[in-house]
């Protein structure tokens, strides 16, 4: 068996009572590999064994709080389509019960608002249908369009809102 031997080094200790630690020193012996270690080995924080750490710290935390921005941004932007394609459902419903105008109006106006507000993808599956609500006639716009879940990108007819207004008796 081969016995093992510890090299020794000497570390520099600032002695009680100094204002600084580079004034008066004293030399001390500890066993080479431990410099930096508490009592028990743990490493002591800012040495040597922790070096690098702030640096995972900063792109772990990043890349968090990057993902947590983008899912914020990608809900905003389901909530903007969802608000969008509700009030162009309403406003051509309002549109289509004026005294001149009609059903197909109340399309091409949800289709011309939806297509101006996002675009002409969302605005391919709009039906137009006379109801009945309470005893009053009304016209109901329905809007079907793609849900966005990655971007604009998303399953098409995922999403799916609705106008009312009452026709002129």
């Amino acid at each position: 068996m081969k016995a093992m031997t510890r090299r020794w080094r000497t570390v520099s200790v600032p002695e009680a009572g100094t204002v600084s630690g580079s004034e008066a020193r004293s030399r001390m012996s500890v066993p080479e590999g431990t410099a930096g270690m508490c009592c028990g080995g743990t490493p002591r924080p800012g040495s040597d064994a922790e070096s690098g750490s702030a640096v995972v710290d900063f792109v772990l935390v990043g890349a968090l709080l990057t993902v947590l921005f983008l899912a914020v941004v990608q809900l905003a932007l389901v909530l903007h389509v969802r608000n969008t394609a509700v009030d162009a459902a309403a406003s051509g419903a309002r549109y289509g019960t004026l005294a001149d105008r009609g059903a197909a109006d109340a399309k091409t106006r949800t289709e011309q608002l939806i297509s101006a507000a996002l675009s002409p993808d969302y605005a391919k599956e709009v039906t137009v249908t006379e109801e009945m609500y309470l005893g009053i006639r009304t016209l109901k716009v329905t809007v079907r369009s793609p849900l966005p879940v990655l971007g604009l990108i998303g399953p098409g007819s995922a999403l799916e809102v609705s106008g009312h207004a009452a026709l002129q008796p």
